[in-house]
């Protein structure tokens, strides 16, 4: 493509700082997330040293708490957890279908409701900014609304 090298290096560390900056924006740097952010980072050349900068860069970029954690789905215990519209993951090749979304919930040890109240903790849908009506209700109550590759990996569930 005509690229320098000076070119593709700073165009590989905007991409990786991107990445980690999508992967902090939870709060949350799972161990699922940790592997891919390590992976991308070997796969694009990146020095350990310039990922740790980014790592601390992406993690001090916006002004809510950051942790890592080892695994996430701990905190999700008794957590309330609703889905909304489709669900567009895929696990092995096979679409996730809300029953079995719920169940995997459950076997995080969340509660999964069949509606949104102000007591909800998250609502599931793969489009954050969706319009339906639990959208609509979740935003009116403050209720935190994941993208469903976001809740996945918050439950260190890999998906395709």
């Amino acid at each position: 493509m005509g690229l320098n090298e000076a070119t593709v290096i700073a165009a590989h560390q905007r991409y990786m700082a991107d990445l980690i900056r999508q992967a902090w924006m939870d709060g949350v740097l799972t161990d699922l997330e940790q592997e891919d952010l390590v992976a991308v980072r070997s796969l694009l050349g990146i020095s350990d040293q310039d990922y740790e900068r980014m790592l601390a860069l992406g993690r001090e970029s916006s002004g809510s708490e950051k942790r890592i954690v080892g695994n996430a789905s701990s905190q999700l215990t008794g957590r309330s957890v609703c889905f909304t519209g489709a669900l567009v993951g895929t696990m092995k090749g096979q679409s996730i279908t809300r029953n079995y979304a719920a169940s995997l919930a459950e076997e995080h040890g969340m509660v999964v409701k069949a509606s949104v109240s102000q007591n909800l903790d998250y609502l599931v849908t793969a489009d954050p900014d969706s319009q339906s009506g639990k959208a609509k209700q979740a935003r009116a109550y403050g209720v935190t609304i994941l993208a469903e590759s976001v809740f996945w990996s918050m439950m260190g569930v890999r998906v395709d």
